[in-house]
């Protein structure tokens, strides 16, 4: 998880980060301000299943199709949660994908966790009756 290039707010982040923390995920939070190129080198390196980035600005707005487009290319196909307050106040049609989620508050995300777990654990017992 980070915020963008030109984004320097981190609350948002924090609490995210603390989140993932309380249902038992493994987190990296990269910080504020991360150039795409060093969020693409991390999520390559590490593979992770979700990447968070949060931001708070609205000059942010424009970067993030770039950073979405480039995970886009990762090879495991991680599910993109974008958080911010702002996603009430803008239209984000452009964002809008089968992994890329759109959250506003930590409500949102908890009930995203508690729904991605139970998905994975359905998945798994699926797998697990195949062989």
């Amino acid at each position: 998880m980070f915020c963008p290039e030109a984004e320097h707010h981190t609350l948002g982040l924090k609490m995210c980060a603390s989140t993932f923390e309380e249902y038992g995920w493994i987190t990296r939070n990269l910080g504020a301000n991360l150039p795409l190129e060093h969020a693409l080198y991390m999520a390559r390196k590490w593979n992770p299943d979700v990447i968070a980035i949060s931001f708070t600005m609205s000059y942010t707005i424009p970067k993030l199709e770039q950073y979405i487009s480039t995970f886009s290319d990762i090879n495991n196909k991680p599910d993109i949660i974008i958080g911010s307050r702002l996603l009430n106040e803008y239209s984000f049609e452009m964002l809008k994908d089968n992994h890329i989620y759109l959250l506003n508050d930590q409500y949102s995300l908890k009930n995203w966790i508690i729904h991605y777990a139970k998905e994975r654990a359905l998945l798994n017992m699926m797998h697990g009756e195949q062989r």
